[in-house]
């Protein structure tokens, strides 16, 4: 009886929870997460229905919003003064894209990295307009990339590379070397887990809307 009651228990493994420690260590690396642990102990040690922690809650909201745009913007501006920034931000928007997709990756998997944890998918204008930011930040930060490899691309050229990469996973000009192509197949995989990622969520968000309709008709 022990034994079939056990074997009922859904089995976790190893892999999900190490998987698991490595977006939550990787999600570590973004300063919005320390800003953001702040405001939820915070949140934490307020009464829920209380106007404070209401106030502390859209706060929160409103961080994780300027962070997002301030990169689109910051990004965008880099791309286009690429050539007068040091080659170093190269890592600094490599890791970037580490984060996004690693954030992503963490809401569809676990639930987490996200303000309001738990499987639920919301969808709220904010979040979708938030996804496009941060895919349209995807492709500015590979512009700018392109043009600080070692065969460097010139800035509208970039742009018009990084984009097509980006919307059609190929490259609108050829790859005149080896680390422009690795800077291709790296932006099209990227690209391709960030759509598959959030297309999987809105699957989901279909077949649990298809569900409530199936249960609200059979109550009706």
């Amino acid at each position: 009886m022990a034994a079939s009651s056990s074997s009922s228990q859904p089995q976790e493994g190893h892999i999900a929870p190490f998987v698991k420690f490595l977006i939550n260590a990787v999600y570590w690396l973004s300063p919005y997460r320390w800003i953001d642990e702040y405001y939820k102990m915070r949140e934490g040690q307020t009464d829920c229905n209380s106007p404070a922690w209401q106030a502390i809650r859209h706060r929160r909201y409103l961080i994780s919003e300027y962070y997002i745009l301030g990169w689109l913007v910051g990004t965008f501006l880099a791309a286009l003064f690429a050539k007068d920034l040091p080659a170093w931000f190269v890592f600094l928007f490599l890791l970037r894209i580490l984060g996004i997709l690693n954030k992503e990756l963490g809401v569809l998997l676990f639930g987490i990295c996200k303000i309001t944890e738990g499987r639920a998918i919301s969808t709220a204008p904010r979040v979708v307009i938030l996804a496009l930011a941060n895919y349209a930040t995807l492709a500015l930060l590979f512009a700018f990339t392109y043009q600080k490899i070692s065969l460097p691309v010139p800035r509208c050229q970039a742009l018009i590379q990084a984009f097509s990469v980006g919307l059609t996973f190929a490259p609108a000009l050829p790859p005149g070397d080896d680390s422009q192509w690795f800077l291709v197949l790296l932006q099209g995989a990227a690209c391709f887990l960030f759509l598959g990622v959030v297309i999987t969520q809105f699957v989901s968000l279909l077949q649990l809307e298809t569900v409530i309709t199936l249960v609200e008709r059979k109550k009706g």
